[in-house]
């Protein structure tokens, strides 16, 4: 039997019927900037943070509070990103594309 290991990220790109966080990515697609909220009123979260490109390699990880954030992405060529907010066991991703 030939047993593999991986270091791999795997990400699912499913839309939540309930999102945890209710985060929202604006503009999506986006060029120099993104805009980070969740549109749940009065959570107070201490979420972490991480964008990942299409391969699974963080770009950036950072703490969160769950207040409106902008986030300058034009260091980081086109393509396909995913935001993962992690907080108290629960996960949403949201997919954001960058031309």
């Amino acid at each position: 039997n030939l047993v593999s290991y991986s270091n791999s990220l795997f990400i699912t790109t499913e839309i939540a019927e309930n999102p945890s966080f209710g985060v929202e990515v604006y503009p999506n697609p986006a060029v120099d900037e993104v805009h980070l909220s969740s549109f749940r009123d009065n959570l107070a979260m201490n979420a972490m943070v991480g964008i990942y490109d299409g391969s699974g390699r963080i770009m950036t990880q950072f703490e969160w509070n769950g207040d409106d954030l902008r986030l300058d992405v034009s260091e980081y060529p086109q393509g396909i990103y995913f935001i993962s907010v992690t907080a108290s066991g629960d996960r949403e991703v949201v997919k954001l594309v960058i031309e």
